[in-house]
């Protein structure tokens, strides 16, 4: 086993290539072994990457796709979210966001709350 003085110039060398800023003179040999272990993680964390560390592809919206708008002063309240002309895709809906699938969203074209556009 390492000493308190060997596994502090350790612990001190993994803080500083991770960019880190660690107190180690008042720990006891516990704590020294528990905050290198946490150390030596980081490390090897930092060196993989994995799907965590990548951002969420997201497809931008594309108005030539919708075919169901709600009308003007109407809101639907969907899976997705609420549904309505004011919010930022304009009103589309799709029958996927909905419970009753495409039975539901031409129900609410029949009642005049949707609009095919």
């Amino acid at each position: 086993m390492a000493t308190k003085d060997q596994m502090s110039e350790e612990i001190e060398a993994l803080a500083e290539e991770l960019g880190l800023d660690v107190d180690v003179s008042e720990m006891t040999s516990r704590e020294l072994v528990a905050l290198l272990s946490d150390l030596k993680a980081k490390k090897k964390d930092k060196d993989r990457q994995t799907q965590a560390d990548q951002p969420k592809k997201e497809e931008p919206f594309k108005e030539s796709a919708a075919q169901y708008r709600v009308i003007a002063g109407k809101s639907i309240t969907t899976r997705h979210h609420v549904v309505h002309q004011e919010d930022e895709k304009g009103g589309v809906i799709k029958a996927a966001w909905l419970g009753g699938g495409q039975r539901a969203l031409d129900e609410l074209v029949e009642r005049g709350v949707v609009e095919k556009v």
